[in-house]
């Protein structure tokens, strides 16, 4: 994609309308990360969300342009939020861990992985059993997409049931 999803935009869009007129319908969100590296760098106020959603489509599509799909994932998870005031891998890494991003083990990356999706619920130190389900889905999604064997996978899962 151009760093904008059209498709996912119009559906959240209809979604949420149904939401709004009193449909049983979940409000959704359309941003991809790239629009969201945009809105994290560039649009801090949610004051005017038509022409901030605008504004943040044409950025999104002008970062597409002049970075690869890597630096964008780089930036993304250097500005997002990972909860306990932490915000970027780095703060992350050394608030929950005391460690460099790089020093991460399989554990702790994978841990990290699932929080920025719901900081509030999932940050280790608010909720381990929520944490450790997030982790799980984050590690089958490694390994559905082929970024880690089953058995990496059931390592980090047997560590969880170590620690607890």
């Amino acid at each position: 994609h151009p760093g904008i999803d059209i498709q996912g935009i119009i559906r959240a869009s209809l979604n949420n309308a149904m939401r709004l007129m009193g449909f049983d319908k979940k409000f959704t969100g359309a941003s991809t990360i790239t629009q969201q590296v945009a809105k994290n760098m560039y649009f801090i106020t949610e004051d005017d969300f038509v022409s901030r959603k605008i504004a943040e489509i044409l950025v999104a599509i002008d970062l597409e342009k002049k970075y690869s799909k890597d630096d964008i994932l780089e930036l993304y998870m250097n500005t997002i939020y990972f909860g306990e005031g932490y915000y970027g891998i780095k703060e992350a890494a050394s608030g929950y861990y005391d460690k460099e991003p790089k020093d991460l083990n399989l554990y702790e990356a994978t841990m990290l992985a699932g929080v920025p999706n719901a900081p509030s619920l999932y940050a280790p130190t608010i909720n381990m059993d929520l944490a450790i389900s997030r982790q799980g889905k984050v590690l089958r999604s490694m390994v559905e997409h082929g970024y880690l064997s089953q058995e990496q996978a059931n390592e980090v899962s047997a560590q969880n049931e170590k620690n607890n």
